[in-house]
């Protein structure tokens, strides 16, 4: 006792270190985790560009959990088919004004092009001129948000031929399927020395 009573201003001044250490861990740990989960619930605003049947659509999209305030869009580099519309792929009204709100998990769609009319055209343009680049911004109550994409529209180009041939015609796709399941078992024939 004598010694706790000798060494007792050590003691608190220790266990005021400690605590200091512990309050100010906890607040890190809790500043990261308000930062964590805010982050969680921003709006995520983005443009992609979609094929829907033989239609191909550049969609502006939220995927985020809160609503985006004033969209706009600064399209640094467009991709332009050639002999085909001039605006380009971001050229459209709807890319030149601000969005006034884009609730959360809602997208805006624009028809660009009649796809089978502008695949071939795509696919012959070098690799470079196939890449949107574009700046997105938009706000969430006090917060600014910038981004910058850059969007490869190349994935439309397959190599080795399409790899969804006659994608929205349910009777070609199942006759696709059909042929190469026919395709399969002959190879399979074949293997065995079947020739039936």
């Amino acid at each position: 006792m004598s010694w706790l009573d000798s060494h007792a201003g050590s003691m608190q001044f220790l266990a005021s270190v400690v605590l200091v250490i512990v309050t100010v861990v906890y607040v890190v740990y809790t500043k990261r985790l308000v930062n964590k989960t805010y982050e969680q619930f921003r709006p995520y605003v983005f443009v992609e560009v979609v094929k829907r049947g033989a239609m191909l659509d550049a969609v502006i999209r939220n995927t985020g959990q809160r609503g985006a305030v004033d969209v706009s869009i600064n399209i640094t580099a467009d991709v332009v088919i050639e002999g085909y519309d001039k605006r380009g792929i971001l050229g459209w009204p709807m890319f030149q004004k601000a969005i006034p709100y884009l609730p959360p998990g809602q997208s805006i769609r624009q028809d660009v092009a009649h796809f089978p009319s502008i695949q071939t055209k795509l696919m012959h343009m070098e690799p470079d001129k196939r890449i949107l680049e574009y700046t997105i911004k938009y706000k969430d109550g006090k917060e600014l948000y910038e981004t910058s994409f850059k969007y490869d529209l190349s994935f439309l180009c397959p190599t080795g031929g399409d790899p969804f041939p006659l994608a929205g015609d349910d009777i070609g796709q199942i006759n696709e399927s059909l042929k190469n399941i026919d395709k399969t078992l002959k190879g399979l024939r074949l293997e065995r020395g079947d020739r039936s």
